[in-house]
């Protein structure tokens, strides 16, 4: 290409970026279904942001592609069709994946419902998506809910929270590609062909696809972007030295995937700390004064971004792993774990798909790209080395030999267990799948050999390799097909009604208590008054209800009809319920309920209910009712037709009967207690004495209640749930989650650090390689 040419086709090459971008972006508009009534403002939006998008890679883009344009066009596109081939299952507003992915989804929704009513810090579940208050993960992992948020508002509301949730699955992967790739070129000269298949192996590797595809794991797949990242910066302080902006790029990255995913991160600055005190300690005495203040500003730069997770987490007062379950954890639990990943080692991945453990592995180019590094070992500088170690140190780690397992897992500090949990392999194999390709790309040199066979060869062996991933990856797309839910079910399971209340924040406090459910519940069902003494239940609606009172009518209920062929159990005909009131539906168990899965639908229902522990929660069936009973509300929808059908599991025996249900519907202001809002939690309570009301939020230090306005008190009740003290009569409860001071001048002081530090890094880096063009073009000049 002629230098005039090049320079005339400059100007149009630096809209590569924002094409692209526009180009994806039409692509998931059309996949996503996106439609809005604001056309008009919500296209100004769009074009405004993807012009940001297309302004922040426009450097980038022409620094890589100094002089080969087109090679780099073709790279980025390349890059581009890779990621959204590998999640497109996730390219629709339908939920893909099982229980995570709900659960998931709901605290985005949760999050979105609170922003939107104007709750800002969000700090604990407070909407019809998490009425428990659940605070996992929005306090152990917030990245998720917040990066949720932001896509909602740059979408002006228009997806859904499925939708939501899976654009940031694909999101994630793309940042992945392209960050891999740019870092790759970071390191290397005119080796850009091999930069790109190292990434293409990167996004392909089964310990990466496996995460989202087999476990729904959406907070480990959210750090992918980052992992190349860590890596280069890992690699250009083992191998150069320490510098201010090593120091703190790595401090920032380390500071955001404690947000991300806390056992990830907590690895990682494992791997990251001897490194840098090690680059410490070679510096020679006069520099080490200087390396000392930048690291202790790294410190404090990482102390001010990473100030409101720990904070967060530490004013959770979680309790420490008992020795009991420490002792599973470091005995059979986590070897018979390793032995389950092991089965996977070195072979393709199951024909499904669906064995998380087993397939959580490193794909073959990715451990030759290992191999080769140990072979480069004495030829290569200490940045490769320090891969190898860390790989090594981490793949030790999931051998599983009893002695082995023994000597490391039963030394390590209880914390680290507790954040590890079980399943090492879900924590390593993504940071294997970013340290391999860094150390191919060091092993095979970052400059092209002499020879020009040399220089071609590596290329194309290990794009043989993802060819070979791109094959396996297909395993994994056809179950993300399977397992998606069609559009109408989706739009059912995240309905406010529907939601189900994941038992994780309960079971992170200990013992989970008798009168939470994990079920989808009313929160005006789950409302109690107990004595002063709070050991009595004195009245709540569920009984109220069950007792004939509160206005309740009784509907007239069709009879389950067995059938002998699958000895499954059904509705003789469906029960209609009457418009503009609510319906609390009963079912009475003639004996032990039978053990399977009870599936309610209708035109705005769809409930899944596991027995027999559907029918134990004291939550589900109020205080005096026996424990074969399970009562279910549903909202006032406009008047529905229900279909009910138990579903056996397997072995369980013949039925001889079900179970007998009774419907009453009623109106939920003329409850005893009845929930005006939930953000704050607003309930009007008719008391018949004065005593403790308790709400269905999970008990954490924070919370602040009023009654009529006059601060109230509040405790934590034997159930380890929220109670406020209400007097006798007509009241009007307010509950809310201000939290600490502590707690909201931590989160104040993380966010404004990452507002200023986020436009100062882009404002630096763009300067920085402006001059670094200006320098480059006057040495041309003379």
């Amino acid at each position: 290409m002629s230098p005039y040419f090049r320079r005339a086709s400059r100007p149009l090459a630096q809209w590569v970026p924002l094409a692209l971008a526009a180009a994806a972006a039409a692509f998931l508009a059309i996949r996503f279904q996106v439609r809005t009534d604001h056309v008009a403002p919500c296209a100004l939006a769009f074009l405004g942001e993807l012009a940001v998008v297309g302004f922040l890679a426009r450097t980038a883009f022409l620094r890589m592609g100094e002089g080969h344009l087109a090679g780099e066009t073709a790279r980025w596109i390349l890059l581009l069709l890779a990621a959204l081939l590998l999640t497109l299952p996730y390219a629709r507003p339908v939920r893909v994946g099982a229980g995570d992915a709900q659960d998931y989804a709901e605290h985005i929704a949760d999050f979105i419902a609170q922003a939107r009513h104007g709750v800002f810090p969000v700090l604990v579940g407070q909407s019809e998506f998490a009425s428990n208050g659940a605070f996992n993960p929005l306090r152990t992992a917030p990245y998720l809910q917040y990066a949720g948020g932001a896509l909602d508002a740059l979408t002006w509301g228009a997806l859904n929270p499925f939708a939501v949730q899976n654009l940031l699955v694909i999101l994630s992967l793309c940042g992945a590609g392209l960050s891999c790739y740019a870092f790759l070129r970071r390191l290397s000269v005119r080796r850009e062909w091999l930069c790109l298949v190292l990434a293409l192996l990167y996004i392909t590797s089964p310990g990466i696809l496996a995460t989202i595809y087999a476990g729904d794991m959406v907070p480990t797949w959210l750090t992918l972007p980052y992992l190349p990242l860590y890596t280069y910066v890992l690699v250009r302080i083992a191998e150069i030295g320490i510098s201010g902006p090593r120091l703190f790029s790595m401090a920032a990255v380390l500071a955001l995937l404690w947000y991300i995913h806390a056992p990830i991160a907590m690895w990682l600055s494992f791997i990251a700390l001897p490194v840098v005190i090690v680059r410490l300690a070679m510096e020679t005495r006069a520099a080490r004064c200087r390396s000392l203040l930048l690291a202790s500003g790294a410190l404090l730069l990482f102390g001010i971004l990473a100030a409101y997770e720990f904070i967060s987490v530490s004013e959770l007062s979680l309790p420490a792993m008992t020795a009991k379950d420490l002792a599973m954890f470091r005995g059979p639990n986590i070897y018979d774990n390793l032995r389950m990943g092991w089965t996977g080692f070195l072979r393709p991945a199951s024909g499904d798909g669906s064995q998380l453990i087993a397939d959580l592995q490193l794909s073959l180019p990715l451990w030759t790209c290992l191999i080769l590094g140990l072979i480069a070992w004495l030829r290569r500088g200490w940045g490769l080395r320090t891969l190898l170690i860390a790989s090594g140190g981490l793949f030790l780690l999931l051998v599983p030999v009893s002695a082995l397992v023994g000597w490391t897992w039963w030394r390590m500090p209880a914390w680290v267990d507790q954040i590890t949990d079980q399943w090492p392999m879900q924590r390593f194999y993504p940071i294997l799948s970013s340290f391999a390709p860094f150390a191919g790309l060091l092993a095979l040199g970052t400059a092209p050999p002499q020879r020009a066979w040399r220089r071609r060869a590596d290329v194309l062996i290990l794009a043989a390799g993802c060819i070979w991933c791109g094959y396996e990856s297909c395993k994994f797309l056809h179950r993300g097909f399977r397992v998606a839910l069609p559009a109408d079910l989706s739009h059912l399971m995240i309905e406010k009604g529907n939601a189900v209340f994941a038992l994780y924040s309960v079971g992170m406090l200990g013992d989970r208590p008798k009168s939470f459910s994990f079920l989808p519940v009313s929160s005006e069902m789950q409302l109690r008054l107990l004595d002063l003494g709070g050991s009595r239940v004195r009245q709540s609606n569920l009984q109220s209800l069950l007792d004939g009172q509160a206005g309740g009518r009784r509907l007239s209920a069709p009879q389950f009809v067995l059938e002998d062929a699958s000895q499954s159990a059904e509705l003789k005909a469906p029960l209609v319920l009457p418009p503009g009131r609510n319906c609390l539906l009963t079912l009475n168990f003639s004996g032990s309920p039978p053990l399977g899965t009870l599936v309610v639908t209708g035109r705005d229902v769809w409930r899944e209910y596991p027995l027999p522990e559907s029918a134990s929660s004291s939550a589900a069936v109020g205080a005096s009712t026996p424990g074969s009973t399970l009562a279910l509300t549903v909202p006032d929808s406009g008047g529905d037709s229900l279909a009910m059908r138990f579903i056996p599991a397997k072995g369980s025996g013949r039925l001889t009967t079900f179970a007998r249900l009774s419907a009453v519907s009623y109106d939920s202001e003329v409850l005893p207690f009845h929930v005006v809002d939930h953000s704050p939690l607003r309930i009007r309570t008719e008391a018949a004495e004065a005593g403790w009301l308790e709400t269905p939020r999970i008990f954490i230090a924070g919370y602040r209640a009023t009654v009529d306005g006059v601060r109230a008190r509040i405790r934590r009740s034997s159930e380890g749930l929220v109670e406020v003290g209400v007097p006798a009569g007509i009241s009007m409860v307010e509950l809310d989650y201000p939290g600490s001071r502590l707690l909201r001048a931590s989160f104040w002081t993380s966010f404004c650090g990452w507002l200023l530090l986020t436009p100062a890094l882009v404002t630096v880096r763009v300067a920085r390689m402006r001059k670094q063009d200006e320098a480059s073009q006057l040495l041309q000049i003379g």
